[in-house]
């Protein structure tokens, strides 16, 4: 038995967790360091090598695209605070893993986030594709009895792996979904495959997204781009990670629907979608 599965193995998937005994709360962990938090100055010898130069650009172009690109950065940053409501009001959970998996949802969708405003539009799409796969496991769960347990045992045995494998393939974990909702589905797939594309997977797209090419006179140049500048790829990924996001948020409000209405999430999700 994993560390995990009996951490969790006295609960009973199906109660329902008292404020005082189980809350689900928004957590941000910090690794400080003695003088740097204070005076928010550069430790030393930041900035002398390769890496720290890279993640150095990184920082910038965030702020760039928080200034230069606000429009698009609001979208980014309403779906963040739908996300936010919602994580931050899961008190009295009916059932454990959906929470869980929708924290974790929203966790990959601020990596993304991250990622993209950083310019690493590529390296994104893994992220972007998480924030999907937590909603429809999710989902795949609560609509399926006993599916949970499953999920939790995967690493028991091999034949625990296989189980679990045989139960999660990508296109029965989608059924789940078009059985639920079939037009969110067909986005949500579409979305999903988008994902692939253009960097969850190493297809074409995903390289050539991120290539230039120069000819001279007498060769041809190609430039691979760990970072994009402004152009069509970072709008691409920009509003792609919002409508990611969105429909992540609109398959847990089939789980969640009561306090998505509650905390008015719901009409905030349907603004979002007349603009993505």
């Amino acid at each position: 038995m994993t560390g995990i599965t009996r951490l969790f193995s006295h609960f009973d998937p199906n109660s329902t967790y008292s404020e005082g005994f189980f809350r689900y709360v928004d957590a941000v962990g910090i690794v400080a360091m003695r003088g740097v938090m204070a005076t928010k100055e550069p430790p030393k010898g930041w900035g002398t090598d390769e890496l720290t130069k890279f993640l150095d650009i990184i920082h910038w172009n965030n702020w760039a695209v928080f200034s230069n690109k606000h429009a698009e950065f609001q979208l980014l940053q309403q779906v963040d605070q739908a996300f936010y409501t919602i994580s931050s009001n899961l008190n009295h959970p009916q059932t454990l893993l959906e929470p869980m998996l929708l924290l974790r949802s929203h966790s990959a969708y601020r990596a993304a986030c991250g990622l993209v405003m950083g310019g690493q539009t590529v390296d994104a799409f893994p992220s972007l594709r998480s924030v999907l796969e937590y909603a429809l496991y999710a989902l795949h769960i609560r609509r399926n009895s006993g599916y949970g347990e499953v999920w939790m045992r995967r690493h028991e045995s091999d034949d625990s792996i296989r189980a679990c494998r045989r139960r999660f393939e990508t296109r029965k974990v989608m059924a789940t979904l078009a059985a639920a909702d079939q037009s969110l589905h067909e986005k949500i797939r579409t979305l999903y495959e988008r994902t692939v594309d253009y960097g969850a997977h190493p297809n074409e797209r995903a390289l050539t997204s991120s290539m230039q090419m120069r000819a001279g006179d007498d060769d041809v140049e190609f430039l691979h781009l760990y970072v994009v500048d402004d152009g069509p790829a970072l709008a691409h990924a920009i509003k792609t990670s919002a409508q990611i996001g969105l429909g992540a948020l609109l398959i847990f409000r089939m789980m969640f629907k009561e306090r998505f209405d509650i905390l008015e999430i719901t009409p905030k999700l349907d603004e979002l979608k007349k603009q993505l």
